[in-house]
């Protein structure tokens, strides 16, 4: 199976590019429940100090970004959908680049993590700073047999 068979599988349901809920500036928008999920066929470097995207080779991924809506904020949910994507990934040998950036995608809604909270989430899940000011995180491929 590949990532999105085994999304689908474990009841995500893949937005249309037009869906409300899509993120309109990425290829894929993934939701269950509270959560939702962007992630691209690329990866991600630093040059010259600014973040660039690169077309991936095949194997690497990025997650691009993801949201908890308001109300289910704080309760884990974000870890856990990583937890799951993570597995998948590691069944299959696939790395995932992120930038740990803050989204806040609603005005008015409650402040994002820090890139400090974000690095800690992401380094608790496998990423190691890509560059030495860390704007780039990488998840090396795993082989799980």
């Amino acid at each position: 199976m590949n990532l999105p068979q085994r999304m689908l599988a474990a009841g995500w349901e893949k937005l249309a590019k037009g869906h409300p809920d899509a993120f309109s500036d990425v290829s894929f928008t993934w939701k269950r429940g509270p959560v939702r999920m962007a992630i691209t066929a690329e990866t991600l470097g630093v040059h010259n100090g600014t973040v660039h995207t690169y077309v991936a080779c095949g194997g690497e991924l990025t997650l691009y970004r993801v949201f908890v809506d308001e109300p289910a904020r704080g309760q884990g949910y974000a870890k856990k959908a990583l937890t799951e994507l993570f597995a998948f990934a590691d069944a299959m040998g696939l790395e995932f680049y992120v930038e740990p950036l803050p989204f806040k995608m609603e005005t008015g809604g409650s402040t994002p993590l820090s890139r400090q909270d974000l690095q800690r989430l992401y380094a608790s899940l496998g990423f190691l700073p890509d560059d030495a000011g860390c704007k780039v995180m990488r998840r090396p491929a795993v082989t799980v047999a």
